[in-house]
């Protein structure tokens, strides 16, 4: 007996370690190497070197433990040789939910020997102990500890492990091998950085916005550009940095031809105005003075509404005629449901002040919204104006207060000072609003302290509800089809493929796709997109462009039946590029052929109309 309780022990322990140390796998394209899993959510991806996908657009097979395999898509790829994977099915591929060690930094210093573990084609897995033989800023260098023991091609992706105080703790990722008997390995805390965007999206407290990405500093030949908020009003965006020269007064040129935006349903667009300092055009030539911050501004217009984030933004600019560039990824624009108190009435926190949504009536033209004001932490005066106030309603038109209440003062722009503790009431009154207006789609207030600046929005409140139902539970007005709180079933719902085939005949130029004339999405050769509708009452008309400027012909107006699928094919051959509703049988091979796509099939949201 005694014996076997020492059995159940070491057993446990075992099953301990194992089930919470990191999955490694195998990775297959016309290629193979190895990766490691990682969960997101609920969901798991795998991490795998980029170049075992380059120039490579088939299937990619994935092999864990115990001979499970799957199919995964390429999701995305970073610097740094990096790439994520994900499985767009249901899959019994399972992760571990890990994050870098805390006392990784103290175990990089202190060790000096490893084991790279190799996941097999068959699920089996091995070992190769290895020697570290030096250790930088980003990478870490090896060698097989046996002489007899070689690395070889296909290795690219292995984990490198150790085993520390009983647990195995993950170091990094082999990426590179000079010759048989040395490897590189990139470090699992740049990793970290690299792909903490991804796996660990943080939210920036500044104003309204959402962002992912946790470093907002960029230094560039001795710039520094630091990001400080993000905002999207209709379909305006707007990022705001500050610039400073860092060691001499230096001259600072951007135009709107080196700035892109890509947002996340694959569209690009250039900067209408670029201000820095008091200078704002489409170009800006601005004198830095050394050590001093200055604002300066990225303004994109005509930003589609159903865009949610920046996948990138790059920024080029050039000093004494050399050029520069720098870059963000998965920047959110701002999240569309706003906090709920203990109440349950809509609240936010801003500049020491918490904002309370009290009511929201619309008579006739007249819409009046009711808050009350605190400040949380001591006296402060806090400043209004109908300039930094603004309402959208649910049919895009823009209105500002013709009155603002703070206690007994009532004006166009209002100073009060407020108590601590004591709740104001904050009253915001808009008049000859459209009488067919059923709801508002962003409430955005600017306000100071005298000293600071400071925002709140409020998204998607109906006027025929009272505040206390202004939860968080309200969804965002997207150009997603509305749906009735009854359950939707695949029979009043309807999917609509649209796609465009790798060809020889096909155009390299990318093809714009548009419904009733607004732009929703951009197609490349080899990219397929899908969306879902639950309207039966709602038209199409799509129609599509090599150019954005140029004018489009009609090319597909299909009556839409709820419960079925329709197949559009796009093309663009001898730089024509047509629109095609095709049959269902031919339509679902094609969307079904990979070898003709490079991108997975992507969700893609339609306007309103």
């Amino acid at each position: 007996m005694k014996h076997l309780n020492k059995l159940i022990i070491a057993l446990s322990i075992l099953v301990g370690y194992y089930s919470y140390s990191q999955s490694t796998v195998y990775v297959k394209t016309n290629q193979f190497g190895r990766g490691i899993l990682k969960m997101r959510g609920s969901e798991t991806y795998v991490i795998t070197p980029e170049h075992l996908l380059k120039d490579y657009y088939g299937p990619i097979t994935v092999h864990g433990k115990g001979s499970v395999r799957a199919r995964a898509e390429l999701l995305k790829t970073y610097i740094g040789d990096l790439a994520v994977l994900r499985f767009p099915e249901a899959q019994s591929l399972n992760a571990t939910k890990w994050q870098l060690d805390k006392n990784y930094s103290a175990i990089i210093e202190n060790i000096f020997e490893g084991f790279i573990e190799l996941r097999e084609e068959d699920g089996s897995a091995s070992k190769v102990a290895v020697t570290i033989t030096g250790v930088d800023v980003q990478y870490i260098s090896i060698r097989p500890k046996d002489y007899r023991e070689k690395f070889y091609q296909g290795m690219s992706g292995s984990s490198l492990f150790v085993d520390y105080q009983g647990k195995k703790v993950f170091l990094g990722m082999l990426q590179s091998i000079a010759d048989d008997e040395n490897g590189s390995v990139i470090r699992a805390d740049e990793m970290e950085k690299i792909l903490g965007s991804f796996f660990n999206p943080v939210k920036a407290k500044k104003s309204s916005a959402v962002i992912t990405d946790k470093n907002m500093t960029r230094e560039v030949d001795d710039f520094r550009f630091n990001l400080i908020n993000i905002n999207k009003s209709a379909d305006k965006v707007t990022f705001e940095f500050e610039v400073t020269s860092l060691k001499k007064d230096r001259e600072i040129f951007l135009s709107n031809r080196d700035i892109r935006l890509y947002e996340n349903n694959g569209l690009e667009y250039n900067p209408n105005t670029i201000t820095i300092g008091n200078k704002s055009y489409r170009y800006v030539d601005y004198n830095l003075v050394e050590g001093t911050a200055v604002p300066m501004k990225l303004v994109f217009t005509g930003v589609s509404s159903s865009a949610e984030f920046a996948s990138l933004l790059t920024v080029g600019f050039s000093a004494n005629n050399i050029k520069n560039s720098f870059e963000y990824k998965d920047l959110y624009f701002g999240d569309n449901k706003e906090d709920v108190g203990e109440t349950g009435k809509w609240s936010k926190e801003e500049l020491g002040f918490k904002f309370e949504l009290d009511d929201i009536n619309k008579t006739g033209t007249e819409v009046v919204i009711t808050f009350t004001a605190t400040s949380l932490n001591r006296d402060k005066p806090i400043f209004l104006s109908n300039n930094d106030i603004f309402l959208y309603d649910d049919l895009g038109s823009e209105y500002k207060p013709y009155n603002i209440s703070v206690a007994n003062k009532s004006y166009r722009y209002v100073e009060h000072n407020l108590i601590q503790d004591v709740r104001v009431p904050l009253i915001l009154s808009f008049k000859d609003v459209a009488s067919s207006t059923k709801g508002i789609s962003l409430l955005k207030v600017g306000f100071s302290d005298k000293k600071n600046k400071g925002v709140f929005q409020i998204r998607n409140l109906s006027f025929a509800e009272k505040a206390a139902n202004a939860t968080k539970t309200q969804t965002a007005v997207t150009n997603v089809t509305n749906t009735t709180s009854k359950p939707v079933s695949s029979s009043n719902c309807s999917d609509i493929y649209f796609y465009r085939k790798m060809s020889m005949l096909e155009y390299d130029a990318p093809v714009y796709l548009y419904n009733h004339g607004e732009l929703i999405a951009k197609l490349e050769p080899g990219m397929r997109f899908k969306t879902t509708v639950c309207d039966p009452d709602r038209s199409y008309v799509f129609s599509v462009r090599t150019n954005p400027d140029e004018i489009a012909l009609v090319n597909s107006k299909p009556v839409i039946e709820m419960g079925k699928k329709y197949y559009l094919k796009i093309n663009c051959n001898a730089g024509i590029s047509s629109i095609k509703l095709m049959d269902t049988k031919k339509g679902k091979k094609d969307i079904a052929n990979n070898s003709k796509f490079k991108r997975s099939l992507t969700d893609l949201t339609l306007n309103e109309y």
